[in-house]
């Protein structure tokens, strides 16, 4: 796998003088925000603080390439339209930005880009939407035997199909269509009991967030992050079990909004083949593109299900891709090289 890996780099490496890279992420104090104007919890958590942000250009920049950069959607589509650019070969599109609300704010982009002819890093609008909505992807991979966590649906009008956890189940509550923990909190872990305050507790959170809120099962072990990379097939680069800086033993501890806010956790590498295998399956499944992760929970029995997956994963400093990437012994430029070689020669082929 490292030597796929690197050839890819090296294609990149070659290709750094054609390419301009159009970096489009969104910034805290920089992007002005689109958020739900009834919930507490802020898309503070989607965007990048000025620090991780340079971070990013300073990578991009160290792998070569010349760079110029958006803080929000419309100053990139804006670009495009005033400059007339269409099928391009010398400009690549590294999106990273997830202002606003709903389902398809992720896929906007990608969505411009396919229209506009213009190459972008990840998958395009459909599989970025898919991944966004944590009923569906779930049940696709169940039905083809990938392990997910099963999942039941709360609409503004209750439940989907009137299908509900078992009285008794273990469950924790989300919206639907957020990530980086938004919208996730410990209290939201709780046995269910069909009762009127539940359902109360679960039309408030809907309402909050104006979309579906997605229902559960917990599994009360430990949680795993599995970064991927798209090469002849898909590879897991490695798997990285979650480390929480407090010691107690808690088997309801997850990365909740606080803690993914505080970034109090860290990663650890671990050999579990069947994680990688799986992950690896659910990429194919999904059909993700160029770099991935997929996040499993463990049941503490050896069993395991997909809770989560990113179709554009932090590559932050503070991340399970970035940790992976360099035990391996790469540098953190190198992400973008890879990233940005593999988005080439896709489109080459």
């Amino acid at each position: 796998m490292k030597d796929e890996i690197l050839k890819v780099i090296e294609f990149s490496k070659k290709s750094i003088q054609d390419v301009e890279i159009l970096f489009i992420a969104n910034v805290y104090g920089k992007t002005e925000m689109r958020d739900y104007e009834a919930n507490k919890d802020s898309i503070i958590t989607e965007f990048f603080t000025e620090s991780e942000y340079n971070s990013l250009l300073k990578a991009i920049k160290s792998a070569g390439f010349s760079i110029k950069t958006f803080f929000n959607e419309e100053e990139f589509i804006k670009y495009v339209l005033d400059n007339d650019l269409r099928d391009c070969t010398d400009k690549v599109v590294f999106n990273l930005a997830r202002n606003g609300k709903g389902l398809d704010k992720k896929a906007l982009i990608p969505a411009f880009c396919l229209s506009r002819g213009i190459m972008f890093t990840g998958p395009g609008a459909y599989t970025t939407g898919l991944g966004r909505n944590k009923y569906h992807y779930n049940r696709i991979l169940s039905s083809v035997g990938i392990p997910a966590a099963e999942s039941f649906v709360y609409t503004k009008g209750g439940w989907l199909l009137d299908k509900k956890p078992e009285i008794g189940q273990h469950i924790i509550a989300k919206p639907m269509y957020e990530s980086a923990s938004r919208g996730v909190h410990s209290e939201r872990i709780f046995i269910y009991d069909d009762s009127k305050e539940q359902h109360k507790y679960l039309a408030n959170l809907q309402n909050s967030f104006e979309q579906d809120i997605v229902v559960q099962e917990f599994l009360e072990g430990d949680e795993f992050e599995v970064p991927i990379v798209e090469l002849s097939r898909f590879k897991a680069l490695g798997v990285t079990k979650i480390v929480f800086e407090e010691t107690i033993n808690n088997p309801d501890r997850i990365i909740d909004y606080n803690t993914a806010f505080d970034e109090t956790y860290k990663f650890e590498v671990v050999e579990n083949p069947t994680l990688r295998k799986l992950a690896e399956e659910a990429a194919q499944v999904l059909g993700l593109q160029t770099y991935a992760r997929i996040d499993f929970r463990s049941n503490g029995l050896g069993d395991y299900k997909v809770i989560d997956i990113s179709t554009h994963p932090y590559i932050i400093e503070h991340s399970s891709y970035r940790y992976v990437f360099e035990s391996l012994g790469f540098k953190h430029s190198d992400i973008f090289s890879f990233i940005i070689g593999k988005t080439l020669l896709n489109k080459k082929d």
